[in-house]
């Protein structure tokens, strides 16, 4: 036998039905905050971050290169803007795909009317050609005017000390104020670097002191494998263990720099950038063009010793060392690999890395010059004499023309001179000559007609001495009286000519008229 016991709950005290309904509410809403409880703890689980994924962002915020640096400066119009510009065009990633337009629009340089100017420039991992992916970029500050050298402040942080570059560019179209500008604005620089490492730390001033120098002293040019491939530097492998490699580096870090190199060390690359390097070959056609050329790299890089900068010749327009510009500047914030050799010998494509010169590489170098003096041979032009000449404009062919018909209905233009005016003009007398008869006149030494011809009017010829008769064309039957009136013309014409001008200015006077005969 089974039993089933049934137990029911017991009835509230109060079975109206404002409170059935506020149990009714008050057990619903009850069952969702429970509900509710359920759900956000599920959820703060889920939140609930995992081990890896944390490792992997804590690598990743890790391997991730800092923000570099590039301040330029130099005067308006020598370039600066196109050269960054060229860069932003090759090296920036396409944001637009589709319109590269609107990409240009966004990222470029517009203009030089402000005190600074701001861009960035992608970097790349140079290590891995075949990796377009961007990894950080490069802020860079343009200035123009030496006056708004206090702008700088806004680009030169005391953060940003360790990852920057600074970069000084040249006009070579100018090479008599090239040496000028440089001091100038190497002055400026120092300023404003002295200002800076006012609130730098001394032992973050005493690192970044030691990494140029050492850079500068343990310099060497980029070798490759039998495939091309760009060898990196490594440390010397020894066989008797790591005390011997401890102290070889020791050695090596206490070497004295070459007399006169980093004799100025602010701890920071600088760059000196000549632009519009194509002008070179105007400069060569010159007289002493060679010479003239050879003395500005030899002013540019023995400056360069003392701070232990780099020279590099660009040129925009022609695309010249725009890749080995770009790539030392990554290669020298961010340490990547470089694979461009220093270039001496093409006078529009010189590059001279930071580290590769010596004393006695330019010493040899430019032993010829050495006695010369660059203001005897590159000095400025004299200024030529402008010749404005007056703007002349065309008239449309519609407006021509009808000056064209107003001038046909006018008639022919009048005389330009006449002798009446001449004389008054001029300040002398021509002699009076016979006015023109209305009615017909014939002279009496004309030869008489033939009998039975009717000669149509002919021009008579009057001088001193005989009278020639021209017959108009078609008039007259006797061609040989017209041969004989034609060849004593040409005759009397000829010993007119051959008078000489005293007997011919004997008062009497050479006269046209108009003969008609009948």
């Amino acid at each position: 036998y089974f039993f089933f016991l049934m137990i029911r709950r017991p009835p509230r005290s109060t079975q109206s039905r404002s409170s059935a309904a506020s149990d009714v509410y008050k057990r619903q809403h009850g069952d969702r905050y429970l509900d509710l409880k359920i759900m956000s703890g599920k959820e703060k689980k889920a939140e609930k971050p995992n081990m890896w994924e944390s490792l992997l962002n804590e690598a990743m915020q890790v391997s991730k290169p800092p923000t570099g640096n590039i301040i330029i400066v130099g005067n308006r119009d020598v370039g600066k803007r196109t050269l960054v510009n060229n860069l932003i065009k090759t090296y920036n990633q396409k944001i637009y795909e589709e319109d590269e337009a609107d990409m240009a629009s966004v990222s470029s340089l517009q203009g030089n009317a402000s005190s600074i100017d701001y861009a960035y420039l992608d970097v790349k991992n140079l290590d891995d050609p075949e990796n377009n992916e961007v990894i950080t970029r490069m802020n860079t500050w343009i200035l123009d005017d030496i006056s708004q050298k206090d702008m700088l402040n806004i680009a030169f942080k005391e953060n940003v000390v360790k990852n920057c570059v600074i970069v000084i560019c040249l006009d070579l179209t100018e090479p008599w104020r090239l040496k000028q500008e440089l001091e100038r604005w190497l002055t400026t620089v120092s300023e404003k670097l002295s200002e800076v490492f006012a609130q730098v730390p001394l032992n973050v001033q005493d690192e970044i002191r030691e990494k140029l120098k050492n850079y500068v002293r343990n310099y060497e040019e980029p070798k490759f494998d039998e495939n091309g491939k760009l060898i990196r530097p490594f440390k010397k492998e020894f066989t008797e263990g790591a005390e011997e490699e401890e102290d070889f580096e020791k050695i090596k870090k206490e070497m004295p720099l070459p007399d006169g190199v980093l004799t100025v060390n602010y701890g920071i690359p600088i760059v000196f950038c000549v632009t519009k390097s194509d002008y070179s070959d105007t400069l060569e056609r010159e007289k002493d063009g060679d010479k003239k050329l050879d003395l500005i790299q030899m002013a540019i890089r023995e400056k360069a010793l003392t701070y232990a900068a780099s020279t590099i010749y660009t040129s925009s327009k022609m695309n010249v060392n725009l890749d080995v510009f770009y790539e030392y500047l990554v290669h020298r914030i961010y340490g990547y690999g470089f694979r461009f050799k220093a270039e001496a010998i093409q006078k529009d494509s010189v590059f001279v890395p930071a580290g590769y010169d010596r004393p006695t590489i330019l010493n040899e170098t430019f032993k010829d010059l050495k006695d010369e003096n660059y203001d005897n041979y590159i000095s400025e032009p004299q200024n030529k004499k402008i010749i404005i000449r007056e703007e002349v404009s065309a008239d449309d062919n519609q407006s021509f023309y009808a000056r064209l018909g107003d001038i046909k209905k006018s008639g022919p233009p009048p005389a330009i001179l006449t002798p009446a005016s001449a004389r008054g003009q001029m300040g002398f007398q021509f002699p009076s000559t016979t006015p023109r008869n209305t009615t017909t006149t014939i002279p009496a030494n004309i030869p008489p007609q033939p009998s039975g011809n009717t000669l149509a009017p002919t021009m008579s010829l009057q001088t001193s001495s005989s009278t020639a008769q021209l017959p108009s064309s078609g008039s007259g039957t006797n061609s040989n009286s017209n041969v004989s009136v034609v060849k004593n013309f040409y005759q009397n014409l000829m010993q007119t000519q051959q008078k000489p001008a005293a007997a011919q200015d004997d008062g009497r006077q050479s006269q046209f008229c108009l003969l008609y005969t009948s």
